[in-house]
């Protein structure tokens, strides 16, 4: 198997999936917890996930998106 090369834009989107992915795992959590303005904190959150996750599809691009669609598609093509 060919070794993948690992440009820029490919680790900076990993990087921003990373924190996007951190950013929609607090929502439950905050979601629990008592503090003031729980309810504009945890829609930061939520908006700061959203954002993060189309930042990575912009930087990884129109083939990212495809293996995502396919990934998450619920017809799937049978071999």
């Amino acid at each position: 198997m060919a070794k993948e090369k690992w440009d820029v834009k490919k680790k900076w989107g990993l990087v921003f999936l990373g924190m996007g992915i951190v950013c929609l795992i607090e929502v439950p959590v905050f979601s629990f917890l008592d503090f003031p303005n729980k309810a504009v904190v945890v829609t930061a959150i939520l908006i700061a996930g959203e954002v993060l996750f189309f930042i990575t599809i912009t930087l990884s691009g129109q083939g990212y998106w495809e293996k995502l669609t396919r990934f998450f598609s619920l017809k799937r093509k049978k071999n």
